[in-house]
């Protein structure tokens, strides 16, 4: 974790994905929702003053000083926005909390417009394509097996990948800081960490 801004690898990861991937973002005129935002994500997004940039949370773990107080608390399973008001979203290491994460996806695909970008992460198992999903499992159990005693599961690429597919999303898992060949000391990332990206045809 960065001691100035409080990022952690994956963040650093995301906004230089967002940087030369996705200039638009913040640059252009565009509608942009952030759930759970992490202040670190928040405040370079925000450098964007065409932008219209909205934040949400339910506001079960906020951390204050890591995350930011959101414009709106709800839960991402009922999102209070019009079908297809934003270019963009970015939901970072929320979905493995939700007990219906795919009526979570299905929310952030009716958000969206056509054409729309998801930036959707969870943590993703590097050993195995399949998910770990029990949900007779107490707090210990799922710390142990899934990192946190608050994670409901522990996703697999494959398997997250489908999960967003079957939403609607086309999705694209990019092993970018291996692709763009970035330093991870220099840059203060980890290149097993993927990006992954699903867009709303």
């Amino acid at each position: 974790m960065c001691s100035g801004c409080f990022s952690l690898e994956r963040h650093r990861l995301l906004i230089d994905y967002i940087e030369c991937e996705l200039p638009a973002m913040l640059n252009d005129s565009c509608q942009i929702l952030h759930l759970a935002a992490e202040a670190c994500v928040s405040w370079r997004v925000r450098q964007n003053a065409n932008a219209t940039y909205v934040t949400a949370d339910n506001m079960s773990q906020f951390i204050d000083g890591l995350e930011e107080a959101p414009d709106h608390v709800m839960d991402i399973t009922d999102l209070n926005f019009e079908d297809e008001t934003f270019d963009y979203v970015i939901c970072y290491h929320v979905l493995e909390h939700v007990p219906d994460d795919q009526q979570g996806m299905g929310e952030l695909y009716r958000v969206l417009k056509q054409g729309g970008v998801g930036l959707i992460n969870v943590p993703l198992r590097r050993e195995s394509s399949q998910t770990l999903e029990d949900t007779t499992l107490n707090d210990e159990q799922r710390a142990l097996q899934y990192g946190a005693a608050d994670h409901l599961r522990y996703y697999g690429v494959d398997d997250f990948k489908s999960r967003l597919e079957r939403a609607g999303f086309t999705v694209m898992v990019r092993d970018y800081g291996r692709e763009t060949e970035l330093d991870e000391v220099k840059n203060g990332i980890m290149t097993h960490e993927k990006i992954v990206v699903s867009t709303k045809a």
